[in-house]
């Protein structure tokens, strides 16, 4: 049953709804692209899906305006898929469940995914809409975004003939985003050399961490389960011989890791214990307020004969946790307060006889982010373990002249009263793909409210979204309006 139906737009939050009806989780896409096709296919309106899985929708103008240039309109298919340690959710043919509270749409123990489902909503809306004034628009949707940008770097630009590309990505309502941070992938593997011994065996769970988008709000400093899983092990270490058997966290690389297990042989299990329940009273000291549900949890096993990790391998694999930077590590020098440089430890697990450790580093600066990946290869040479980079996408940089961000700022200030906040974010936007493909693309990223994405507490505002859709629809009002 419906549960969006009396929220307005009403025409926007019908599709949203719709979205959240089919299951489109990253590298889940088929179902939505179909969604996409048909929608397309009944209006009557050029459609094509292409290998990469992006699908591009073909608008013609308002009557009186097919002279104007096309603008681009663009946003993401897939989202990011977190649930409650709880939630019997099957993100791979499960609905999401909706509901409204305190003027938000929510989505019960999982990800919404407003992030980016609101922008595929609100241009389906306008394709829909009959008396909306635009030029030609050109609606693109691409495909996984969230683990590497897959489609944006498989999308053929050339397909377009608009220069002006409106990305409806960012999650503050009342921000023109006109730059972004460039990023890449990188994987330490550790070889896990197991032998069969016999010994206490004890299971160490961190949970309830806050997480979040390791790009919006890695300024936050909120913990990372992986890190705070070596500097546990670390602690326990000065006491205590430990051989891993088992270790894995996190969900993604661009989500803050809120959860990691580790299964140890101790040969002083008592001291384990001790070190578990030291860590946790000082990260609530040092996290205050802002990890309330932090939790370290220890479970004893019993004594076992296991395959373990040699003492000497989880050392290291201790060691590089210890010692590897995470999170914010260079600010903007020109921008003050803005992250310039950072990394997110976003998966540990143990794959095909390797520990394994994948890591996104940011940057606005390609030769930052060249150099802290860098440091993670030497560190990742000094404590035995392998180590690949890949994914990488170039960042974009701010433009000096911008037809299109001054027509934006401009009817905000008509729309609101007051001018909107122009700035680059640390996250990564596909802008810097298409840029890096057509230089002479003038794009501009908005977005209404949407708190805490990548998190099972991820929450769209209800007049936001409104009050974005309008503001849009008046942006596009104003590209018939002037030769920008």
């Amino acid at each position: 049953m419906p549960v969006l139906n009396q929220l307005m737009p009403e025409n926007v939050f019908h599709f949203f709804e719709e979205i959240c009806q089919i299951p489109h989780g990253s590298g889940n896409l088929d179902a939505i692209c179909r969604y996409c096709v048909r929608f397309a296919e009944e209006r009557g309106l050029k459609v094509l899906r292409d290998e990469g899985d992006n699908i591009l929708i073909w608008k013609e103008a308002s009557p009186g305006y097919e002279d104007r240039e096309p603008v681009v309109l663009q946003g993401h298919l897939d989202m990011v898929c977190e649930k409650t340690a709880d939630s019997g959710h099957d993100f791979a043919k499960d609905p999401l469940e909706l509901y409204v509270e305190d003027g938000f749409v929510k989505a019960r123990n999982t990800t919404l995914g407003g992030d980016d489902g609101i922008a595929v909503a609100m241009i389906l809306a306008l394709l829909d809409e009959k008396d909306a004034v635009h030029p030609p628009i050109e609606a693109v949707f691409t495909a996984d975004e969230e683990t590497g940008m897959g489609g944006a770097k498989a999308l053929d630009l050339q397909l377009l003939k608009g220069r002006k590309l409106i990305n409806i990505d960012s999650e503050e309502e009342g921000i023109l985003t006109v730059g972004c941070a460039g990023g890449i992938s990188c994987h330490t593997s550790f070889p896990l050399d197991f032998s069969s011994r016999e010994g206490e065996v004890v299971k160490i769970i961190i949970s309830g961490l806050t997480g979040g988008h390791s790009g919006s709000e890695i300024n936050r400093q909120r913990a990372n389960a992986l890190k705070l899983s070596g500097r546990l092990l670390y602690e326990a270490s000065r006491s205590t011989q430990l051989f891993l058997m088992d270790a894995g966290g996190g969900g993604k690389e661009n989500v803050i890791a809120s959860q990691a297990e580790i299964l140890l042989m101790a040969e002083h299990p008592s001291a384990l214990m001790e070190a578990a329940v030291k860590m946790e009273a000082l990260w609530k000291e040092e996290f205050m307020d802002e990890e309330p549900n932090l939790s370290v949890q220890t479970e004893k096993r019993g004594m076992q004969t296991a395959n373990v990790v040699s003492a000497e391998t989880t050392k290291k694999i201790v060691a590089y946790l210890m010692a590897a930077p995470d999170g914010p590590v260079g600010y903007n020098r020109t921008l003050p307060g803005l992250v310039e440089t950072s990394l997110n430890h976003g998966i540990m697990a143990v794959r095909e006889g390797y520990l394994t450790i994948d890591t996104l580093v940011r940057s606005s600066l390609g030769s930052k982010k060249a150099e802290l990946a860098e440091r993670l290869k030497i560190l990742a040479g000094l404590c035995g373990a392998s180590f690949r980079a890949d994914n990488e996408y170039p960042g974009w940089a701010y433009k000096k002249e911008s037809s299109l961000r001054e027509l934006m700022t401009r009817t905000y200030r008509e729309m609101f009263g007051r001018d909107p906040e122009v700035l680059t974010i640390h996250a990564g936007l596909e802008c810097g793909l298409f840029l890096d493909k057509k230089k002479d693309l003038d794009c501009v990223s908005f977005g209404p409210d949407i708190w805490d994405v990548h998190s099972v507490k991820e929450r769209l505002s209800i007049e936001s979204t409104e009050r974005s859709y309008e503001y849009l629809k008046a942006v596009l009002a104003g590209c018939c309006r002037e030769d920008i």
